[in-house]
């Protein structure tokens, strides 16, 4: 979910904090994230794949496509890199909003 904190950087592109909970994002039969953008819309992203790397679940990259509620109309892409089972990257990309 995003929060509050939005601020428009100098390339005129939005920032925002996020809060995942990477127990969530490590659960294999987790299909989609629901989440709240800045306007207060909301969207689904649909898991598409998750690449581990290293030992154990602890180290992977969450690959997911951002969707209206409906799932219907495809808007963009989100990844989020873990390491250790902290979010070390995260990527929300609504191309098409």
């Amino acid at each position: 979910m995003l929060q509050e904190s939005v601020v428009t950087s100098s390339d005129g592109l939005k920032r925002g904090t996020a809060l995942f909970n990477t127990d969530i994002l490590s659960n294999p039969n987790l299909e989609s994230i629901p989440f709240q953008a800045f306007s207060g819309d909301k969207y689904i992203i649909k898991k598409r794949k998750v690449d581990n790397y290293g030992g154990g679940n602890s180290n992977f990259i969450w690959f997911g496509d951002i969707y209206t509620t409906d799932e219907k109309t495809f808007l963009g892409t989100a990844s989020f890199t873990v390491i250790r089972g902290f979010i070390e990257e995260a990527y929300i990309r609504p191309t098409e909003l």
